[in-house]
């Protein structure tokens, strides 16, 4: 980050500048125009790449306390407290310019001069009642105290002295936060807190407010209402805050842990059915008949074809069962005629005095 300067005498309006990595840089306005981008023909020059070669054109007012700032036709764009601009729009002391990664405030000579002097002066201008807005503190022991947003601009702070909204808590720093109301809309304006600006999660230098959105500042939460928004506080509001924000994750993972331990409790306490005594069955059997093997369960689709094969299979090994039974059969037949026939020829050759052929033996004489 680099910058050109004219030394001329008397006091001028300073602009400060600073980068993502907290790298601070003012720059005193010595012309009534100049420009900001990523060119050295620039007269502030910020080598950032998401810095257009000419970015934006600053053009200081007759009042010499305040800026014309115009965009011109950047990639990025120019946001003025949190808002892209479209037009040429007033830059004031207390506003906050985002060109790329760089953010750009103004200085007033006597506060540049000396660390003890007071904050800049606020505008104090009254809104009427139908632009009035408020906030509600929806956590930490301040929940349910309202404050009010009546000013064009007002002060957030942890002390009474200088701020317009005094939040006693210990993580507000002293001059936190600012609220500044413009073309119809409130936006609120971090004054470089320790804790920051968080709305709806995010972090912010400047946001526009929406009607519910959720302000948090340092550990306080702050709920914006929006002008002829009739809005309550209840103390169920502390909760559904408390979940939204914060414990979302943790409520999530509780949930899915809950589910896989009921789910794996099922698999292993169920108790078997009749699907699962089916394949003890058909071992057992298998083990007790040699040779009878179940066939397979048939696949989706197939179960007629593949029941009528094994039926064809069955009756062929029962067919050949019955086949060889009845060969054992007929030789046991067989061998009960022979046997007979053999002994009614025997007897019969004895009565006549026939000698045996089995009794005979060769060489052998006769019997007597």
């Amino acid at each position: 980050m680099s910058t050109t300067e004219q030394t001329t005498g008397g006091q001028h309006l300073k602009l400060m500048i600073e980068d993502d990595e907290g790298i601070k840089a003012s720059y005193p306005i010595l012309h009534a125009e100049l420009t900001v981008g990523r060119g050295a023909e620039n007269h502030v020059c910020l080598q950032q790449r998401d810095v257009s070669r000419q970015h934006a054109h600053l053009r200081l007012q007759d009042d010499r306390a305040s800026l014309l700032v115009r965009d011109l036709d950047s990639f990025t764009g120019v946001r003025l407290n949190g808002k892209r601009i479209t037009d040429q729009c007033a830059f004031r002391v207390g506003d906050l310019i985002e060109i790329g990664s760089y953010v750009l405030s103004l200085q007033t000579p006597n506060v540049a001069e000396s660390k003890s002097a007071p904050p800049p002066q606020h505008k104090v201008e009254r809104l009427s009642p139908a632009e009035q807005a408020k906030l509600v503190a929806v956590s930490s022991n301040l929940a349910g105290r309202v404050f009010m947003l009546d000013k064009r601009e007002m002060i957030i702070g942890r002390e009474a002295e200088d701020n317009d909204i005094v939040v006693p808590h210990r993580s507000i720093s002293r001059n936190h936060a600012k609220v500044v109301w413009r073309d119809g809309e409130f936006t609120m304006i971090d004054q470089g807190s320790i804790n920051g600006l968080l709305v709806n999660g995010a972090a912010f230098r400047a946001a526009a407010l929406v009607n519910g959105d959720v302000v948090k500042l340092g550990h306080v939460k702050l709920r914006f209402v929006a002008p002829g928004d009739s809005y309550v506080f209840s103390p169920a509001d502390v909760e559904q805050v408390t979940v939204e924000q914060g414990g979302q994750g943790r409520m999530v993972a509780f949930i899915v842990a809950l589910a896989l331990l009921a789910w794996f409790a099922g698999q292993y306490m169920a108790p078997a059915g009749p699907q699962d005594a089916a394949p003890q069955g058909a071992g057992t059997q298998g083990a007790g008949s040699q040779g009878a093997l179940t066939p397979p369960s048939p696949p989706l689709g197939g179960g007629d074809g593949a029941r009528e094969g094994g039926a064809r299979e069955g009756g062929a090994r029962e067919g050949g069962a019955r086949e060889g039974g009845a060969r054992e059969g007929g030789a046991r037949e067989g061998g009960a005629e022979g046997g007979a026939e053999g002994g009614a020829e025997g007897g019969a050759r004895e009565e006549q005095g026939a000698p045996s052929p089995r009794a005979e033996a060769p060489g052998a004489p006769p019997a007597p």
